[in-house]
């Protein structure tokens, strides 16, 4: 929320926790106007298989942002290349969204955004990526923030 701005009759000012009262909360099965969940994970050597980011409680349909970043932090080879995969139900049919493929070649190298998303309630929310190619010893960092959006 640290690029979110609300408007009030008084002016533009920035989110505060007391922002949050009369709003759902993730014991209620939706997540709060915060990060619901976060991924940060370093030193990754090969492809990170169907994982839950998020379990969408019952009262907990919605708009949703993942926002993704995937980093090579240790050269492999050429060819080399990384994809981040989200998937969703959105009450109708599973979904999914890939990533272009980022080089694991050049340290440094980013791919990176945000998929906006309609999850229903009560499916998960899921990651998954895939390093294609992986000769010599790349290694990269992943990070993910998922949020509530209403």
């Amino acid at each position: 929320m640290s690029n979110s701005l609300f408007v009030t009759a008084s002016g533009v000012r920035s989110p505060g926790f007391s922002d949050l009262t009369g709003s759902p909360t993730a014991a209620q099965g939706v997540a709060s106007l915060l990060t619901a969940s976060s991924v940060n994970l370093t030193a990754q050597t090969a492809s990170i298989g169907t994982t839950t980011l998020f379990a969408v409680g019952s009262s907990g349909a919605g708009i949703y942002r993942v926002s993704y970043s995937g980093i090579d932090t240790s050269a492999g080879t050429s060819g080399d290349t990384l994809t981040v995969t989200i998937g969703w139900n959105n009450g109708s049919a599973a979904q999914s969204f890939t990533s272009s493929a980022v080089s694991l070649s050049s340290v440094g190298a980013e791919i990176a955004g945000d998929v906006f998303l309609f999850s229903a309630a009560s499916q998960n929310i899921t990651y998954a990526t895939t390093a294609s190619s992986v000769l010599g010893s790349p290694q990269y960092a992943l990070r993910l923030r998922i949020e509530y959006l209403g």
